[in-house]
């Protein structure tokens, strides 16, 4: 399976909420400060940030299409139309998007390097210089 190149670490279903017309959105520039309006489509993204088999982008997409209906119950105030397994896809969800973006990523990364060079540690392995 091909996999799409560029994959979003902030689904497109969560920015469309900010979004006028569904396809742009405002945009502040921390570093400048500038405001300007951009496309949906070119925010929030990597290349292959999921990799280039597709698996996880693919499961993402499955997730996201089912929790989009919730989504909009919750935007339309339908909550009678919310049903209990619905929640629980929200929930799951959520807490996958904790850990989809770039912050948790570099986060990920410190922590396995940490670990890995306390084990190194631990055994007395001498590493390389630069290592």
């Amino acid at each position: 399976m091909a996999a799409n190149k560029r994959q979003h670490y902030v689904p497109q279903l969560l920015l469309r909420q900010f979004s006028p017309d569904g396809r742009n959105i405002t945009i502040f520039h921390l570093e400048t400060g500038r405001v300007h309006r951009g496309p949906l489509s070119k925010q929030c993204y990597r290349d292959y940030y999921y990799g280039r088999d597709g698996e996880m982008e693919g499961l993402f997409a499955v997730l996201e299409g089912r929790v989009s209906k919730t989504v909009e119950r919750i935007k339309e105030c339908r909550f009678e139309e919310i049903s209990e397994a619905d929640i629980l896809e929200f929930r799951v969800f959520v807490h996958f998007q904790l850990f989809r973006t770039e912050g948790a990523a570099a986060r990920a990364d410190e922590l396995a390097d940490a670990v890995a060079r306390e084990y190194l540690n631990v055994e007395k392995v001498k590493l390389p210089e630069g290592a």
